[in-house]
């Protein structure tokens, strides 16, 4: 199957290559100083490393390069490319720790009950939904995957869906229940709580490495967004989202210290 463009703009060995680039500066973040990252990952990852390609496109990267340094780092693209790029390579070789490692057995009951929720919470959204240019290829996306690990992410992505959208699914009179986004954050909250018990070494270290890069991305996304919503001010500066389920900022750096993490980039070869 053919790759798309953005697939394209970052395979798995560009990853692999930004990972082994950022190792060092991702390792050497202290405990202190990591931001509380959310549960969705991978939304984070395909949201940072959309803004870069934005930024990137043929009408804003000579915009971007007009930016004056003192304001705008040159480096901010490659350092937020780099850094998403490294964190999706992470969260691959942390899904294949999972699934080497975990071999949690659900009962029965557990498991239906998780599976009939996930079901019943993505039946209410696609009914309102799948034809929505704006959330059907996220919403379409849930499901495909097997596993515990992915069961959870499901749950948690539909909980976060359900509490944003509360206004249009709770008109629902057939399958909408109040109390599904509680429910599916305590399925989710178990489930690795499970897994957690089983998990490898290997896999706790991926968690902290993602961990530590996360805080890596965090303010180049920020550098970057303000930047793009600058640029785009009288139309369009919508299209540089936040980070998913990142509402502000955890920690307040100083200007000073947001500059050395943007302005040192490791940046890959593309």
């Amino acid at each position: 199957m053919a790759r798309t463009p953005a697939e394209s703009r970052h395979t798995p060995d560009l990853c692999a290559a930004a990972f082994e680039a950022l190792l060092l500066r991702i390792e050497a973040i202290d405990a202190a100083a990591l931001l509380a990252a959310p549960p969705d990952l991978r939304a984070v990852v395909r949201t940072a490393l959309e803004t870069t390609d934005l930024a990137d496109s043929d009408d804003l990267r000579p915009r971007f390069a007009r930016l004056p340094a003192e304001e705008f780092a040159p480096t901010t693209p490659a350092s937020l490319r780099d850094a998403a790029r490294a964190m999706r390579h992470m969260l691959l070789r942390r899904d294949a720790a999972e699934a080497q490692g975990s071999g949690v057995l659900l009962s029965d009951e557990f498991a239906t009950h998780a599976h009939e929720t996930r079901a019943r919470m993505l039946k209410v959204a696609l009914h309102y939904f799948e034809d929505d240019a704006l959330h059907a290829t996220e919403l379409k996306r849930i499901g495909r995957k097997k596993g515990h690990a992915p069961l959870r992410d499901d749950l948690e992505r539909l909980a976060n869906f359900y509490e944003s959208q509360r206004d249009v699914i709770e008109r629902d009179p057939k399958y909408y229940r109040a109390e599904d986004i509680a429910e599916a954050r305590r399925i989710a909250t178990e489930l690795t709580r499970l897994m957690k018990a089983a998990q490898s070494d290997e896999l706790g270290q991926w968690d902290a490495r993602l961990a530590q890069a996360f805080t890596l991305l965090v303010p180049a996304h920020e550098e970057m967004r303000a930047a793009g919503q600058f640029l785009l001010r009288s139309g369009g500066a919508e299209r540089f989202a936040a980070l998913p389920g990142v509402r502000r900022r955890i920690r307040k750096e100083s200007p000073e210290s947001v500059s050395a993490i943007v302005a040192d980039p490791a940046a890959t070869a593309d």
